[in-house]
């Protein structure tokens, strides 16, 4: 769902994973599921994602050949119920949006919530940039991120 009269992407899916099951899947096996062959900064090169376990710690892909693309800077790191990170893959300097993920346990299973804020920054594009986080969510965590999870 988005939040209407804001540029605020919020979504939800359930998974059938513990919370520190899906927290490691949405980071440190980011590579699984993410799709890299059309959202990286190389697209369809990209031998591994790291995440920097830790406040200040970079989100950068990372080439068979060495090459960096910087995606964000963790601010919160709260492994396995929230993390909270600016994300900026490939963006101008000064903007960034800024994405916050909360693990909490239903029944057997995690609800993964997601809350994405910060287009304005784009300036001149951010509604653009805005619709399309709000589609984009959908496919990279309602369908890849969930996929994965499900097995």
């Amino acid at each position: 769902m988005t939040t209407t009269g804001t540029m605020t992407v919020e979504k939800a899916y359930d998974v059938p994973l513990s919370p520190a099951d899906a927290f490691e899947l949405f980071t440190r096996r980011c590579a699984e599921w993410w799709p890299l062959e059309t959202h990286a900064c190389h697209p369809g090169e990209v031998a591994e994602v790291v995440w920097e376990e830790h406040a200040g710690g970079r989100i950068y892909e990372r080439t068979a050949d060495g090459r960096e693309g910087e995606w964000g800077i963790v601010e919160v790191w709260d492994a396995p119920h929230r993390i909270v990170y600016r994300w900026h893959p490939d963006w101008p300097a000064g903007s960034d949006s800024r994405v916050d993920l909360r693990f909490e346990a239903r029944g057997e299973g995690t609800r993964v919530s997601l809350t994405h804020t910060g287009f304005e920054s784009r300036g001149d594009d951010a509604e653009r940039i805005h619709e399309g986080y709000d589609l984009g969510w959908d496919l990279v965590l309602g369908e890849r991120f969930a996929a994965a999870a499900a097995g």
